[in-house]
This record gives C-alpha cells, structure tokens and sequence, in this order.
C-alpha cells in the first residue's frame, strides 16, 4: 500500500485531484483512480494562453508557444500570467 508521501489521507472525505508524472499505483494506494492525460495540442494550447493574456499575441503566436511549453497546462497558465 502507498505511503501517500504523508498528506494525502486514504480515508478523508471529499475529492482530492492530484497532477503528477508518477503513475504508480503503489505510490497512491488501491483508492486511486489514475487517469492518464496527454499535453495540450497546438491550437488547445493557444486558447489557454490566450484566454489567460488575450492582449499578448496573436492566436498563431499563441499555438507556437503552447506547443514550445510541450502543452502542459501548468507551464501555460504560468505563462499566461
């Protein structure tokens, strides 16, 4: 069984979402759901940066850069920013 790295709590209530590349399923216990995503595409990408910054660039400028991020969402909203 996990350890849960000492903060997630197999038994709490609620719903607790978690991003992470460590896809084990020892690292996070039998109660997990693990859901595989992928990056963000292009164009996806573009829309994020520019619903974050719409005054920053254009939506080609915008698809460029999200797809130099690697379409992670959290590089884009950081970027955004």
């Amino acid at each position: 069984m996990g350890s849960y790295r000492g903060w997630v709590r197999p038994d709490g209530a609620g719903l607790l979402l978690v991003t992470t590349r460590d896809t084990a399923p020892t690292t996070w216990g039998p109660r997990a759901h693990l859901v595989p995503l992928e990056p963000l595409a292009a164009d996806p990408s573009g829309a994020v940066l520019r619903d974050a910054a719409p005054a920053a660039g254009t939506t080609e400028e915008a698809a460029a850069l999200g797809e130099r991020l690697g379409g992670l969402p959290l590089a884009l909203e950081t970027a955004g920013r």
